[in-house]
């Protein structure tokens, strides 16, 4: 067998797909989802710092502001959320899987520590 044959033959490298070996995870909606995140951030400390007072340097201001526009970033944030917790629901023929209780139980295990802590 030639060099060429085996190498048609080998398992090609896995190419990146959108979805990840977590059971259908959507990568690049958690870095959407993210980007959204730091873009509220960033508009949080320009409302903080900026929105109500005039700059005194006024280039400065011209260049930052695109930070005027987050609650945009907010709605952005809110729909990609939607979808990522309804897509498990839409993979599964409108239902959960494992149901409603493990869903529950699952975002409570996530959500929960940090508030407290």
């Amino acid at each position: 067998m030639s060099s060429a044959a085996k190498a048609a033959d080998a398992p090609s490298a896995a190419a990146p797909t959108a979805r990840s070996a977590r059971g259908g995870h959507l990568g690049y909606v958690d870095g959407a989802r993210g980007i959204a995140a730091v873009y509220v951030a960033l508009h949080h400390c320009w409302q903080i710092v900026w929105s109500e007072t005039p700059h005194p340097l006024p280039f400065l201001w011209s260049l930052l502001d695109w930070l005027a526009y987050g609650s945009f970033a907010v709605s952005a944030f809110i729909a990609i959320s939607g979808f990522s917790l309804m897509l498990p629901v839409a993979r599964g023929d409108g239902r959960l899987p494992g149901g409603a209780w493990t869903f529950f139980k699952r975002r409570a295990r996530r959500i929960l520590p940090p508030y407290y802590f």
